[in-house]
C-alpha cells in the first residue's frame, strides 16, 4: 500500500482565527513545501500528520482529530509510541491509548480537530 506523506497546517488570520487548512509534505509524487504566512504567524508547529486511515465516510484522519463512535464516545488521535493511537481521557488525569488501523476506524466519523473545534472534547 503506498501511503502519502502529508500534514496539514492552519492558516490564520492576524489575530490567529483559523481561516482554513494549508496541505503540505509528499503528495501525488510531488513534494509541496509547508506554508509561509504573510502575517508573520509561524503555524507549521501545529502541521498535523495524516495517518494513512480513512473513517466510516472516507475522510482523510489526521493527527489531533477527533473521533466519535457510533455510541458517542470520543477521542483524540495522537502519535504515541511509535504510531498512530486513539487516545480516550478516563477521568481528568488518565488515558487509554487504542492502536488504530483501518478495520478500528469503521465505525468512526471525524468530527473536529483540537485547533478547530476544542469544545467538542468537553462536551
Amino acid at each position: 500500500m503506498k501511503r502519502e506523506i502529508k500534514f496539514r497546517q492552519p492558516i490564520r488570520n492576524k489575530n490567529g482565527k483559523f481561516i482554513e487548512w494549508f496541505y503540505w509534505g509528499y503528495i501525488d509524487g510531488e513534494w509541496i513545501q509547508w506554508a509561509t504566512q504573510q502575517n508573520g504567524l509561524d503555524t507549521r508547529k501545529e502541521s498535523q500528520q495524516f495517518t494513512g486511515l480513512t473513517d466510516k465516510g472516507k475522510a482523510d484522519c489526521y493527527e489531533w482529530d477527533i473521533l466519535e463512535n457510533t455510541s458517542g464516545k470520543r477521542g483524540v488521535v495522537v502519535f504515541y509510541d511509535g504510531c498512530f493511537r486513539l487516545q480516550i481521557h478516563k477521568g481528568e488525569t488518565s488515558a487509554h491509548y487504542i492502536t488504530m488501523n483501518q478495520g478500528y476506524m469503521g465505525n468512526k466519523t471525524i468530527i473536529g480537530n483540537i485547533y478547530t473545534n476544542p469544545e467538542l472534547l468537553t462536551t
